[in-house]
């Protein structure tokens, strides 16, 4: 049940309380409550039919009046929102409001809009703009929720939640920044916005890398190994990059930072998959120490791995091994933004030898099969 559905009218006779629906016809109530009184029943009947007859000039009057209430104190809830439907719901329900009672209906809305936007949920906005029989433009809709996630970003920058950033990615495919520029004033207005968020992001970028800086009496520098980032991490961040920048070059000074990384976990993964000869001697148990230990390198795998029995974690390897391509193709889309709105699957890397990563793909997953067979017979 919502905010302005009918219910149950009780009706009070000779100490006993009737629940009656309001649409019952007066036989019906006789019947469903045989104990109220013909005169209980007849009282109720009249009511409802001088309700009926009321004028919709004074219905509206009073819906009028009830928006005006609401204003007075918007608040940033489900329950407010769901009261001006249901006025909305009762005005239409009365016949066509007039122009007066319409605009107040979109002024409270607006209102509640500008006030609470970049402080609600996205599913409290769109209740907002999805209220019945209230006319949203869709680009008006557009700008607000532009201004709505440019208030988030300004605010968090990189570190902008995930559902936020879907949405963003969903709703403007060119980017946030490209709609800001659809809606500034002028060209000051959309520079000054535009390196508000290109500011926060390099700031942001640096201070992740900051992480990894070290000092001491011979060297000092930056180490920008890959096996210090996870998948998980770069995939957020060029999240990120799409939803604010999407293929365009804004954010340039933010993902070059990204470059040296990607440079050396191109070179690793091509180095570890140029050793065809290799690959094939480990896959029958003959692998070489020197090649052992550079494979376990790569994956970081050595703790978990012993040479010998490299082929007991044969599938494990391999899945590892696909995982830092993976990290490599999700480096490639934030380093460049030609690709960076493609899917993994449609990157294809100068130097990768596909032919010898497949190949390893499917001997992993026979191994996988091999072992399934032989644990059913045990």
């Amino acid at each position: 049940m919502s905010l302005g559905d009918k219910v149950p009218v009780p009706i009070l006779d000779h100490d006993s309380v009737y629940l009656v629906d309001p649409d019952w016809s007066d036989a019906e109530i006789a019947t469903q409550h045989p104990g109220l009184s013909t005169a209980a029943r007849k009282a109720f009947t009249s009511l409802r039919s001088r309700l009926a007859l009321r004028p919709v000039d004074t219905l509206h009057d009073e819906i009028g009046y009830n928006v005006a209430d609401l204003l007075k104190q918007p608040v940033r809830s489900h329950y407010w929102l769901s009261r001006l439907s249901a006025l909305v719901r009762s005005a239409f329900d009365g016949g066509s409001p007039p122009a007066e009672l319409l605009e107040a209906f979109e002024s409270a809305r607006l209102l509640w809009i500008e006030r609470f936007a970049s402080k609600s949920s996205l599913k409290m906005i769109l209740s907002a703009f999805q209220i019945p029989n209230l006319h949203m433009d869709e680009r008006v809709a557009a700008d607000i929720l532009a201004r709505r996630f440019e208030d988030i970003v300004v605010s968090k920058g990189i570190h902008t939640p995930q559902n936020e950033i879907i949405h963003i990615i969903s709703m403007f495919k060119e980017g946030l920044i490209a709609q800001i520029e659809e809606i500034s004033i002028d060209q000051f207005d959309y520079w000054k916005r535009k390196e508000a968020i290109v500011s926060l992001t390099e700031l942001q970028v640096e201070n992740l890398f900051r992480r990894f800086k070290f000092f001491d009496a011979d060297m000092r520098g930056m180490d920008s190994s890959p096996g210090k980032w996870s998948s998980a991490e770069l995939r957020k961040y060029l999240a990120y990059f799409r939803a604010i920048d999407a293929d365009n070059y804004n954010l340039n000074s933010s993902t070059s930072q990204f470059i040296s990384l990607y440079e050396a976990q191109k070179l690793a993964t091509i180095d570890i998959l140029s050793y065809s000869n290799d690959w094939y001697s480990a896959m029958i148990g003959d692998g070489s120490i020197e090649f052992i230990d550079k494979l376990l390198h790569f994956i970081d795998g050595k703790d978990e791995v012993e040479h010998g029995k490299i082929l007991i974690h044969w599938p494990n390897v391999i899945s590892s091994v696909k995982k830092e391509y993976e990290k490599l193709t999700i480096l490639a889309r934030i380093v460049n933004p030609a690709i960076r709105n493609h899917d993994d699957d449609e990157v294809a890397i100068n130097g990768i030898n596909y032919s010898l990563l497949e190949e390893l793909l499917r001997s992993a997953h026979n191994v996988e099969k091999q072992y399934l067979r032989l644990s059913r017979r045990s």
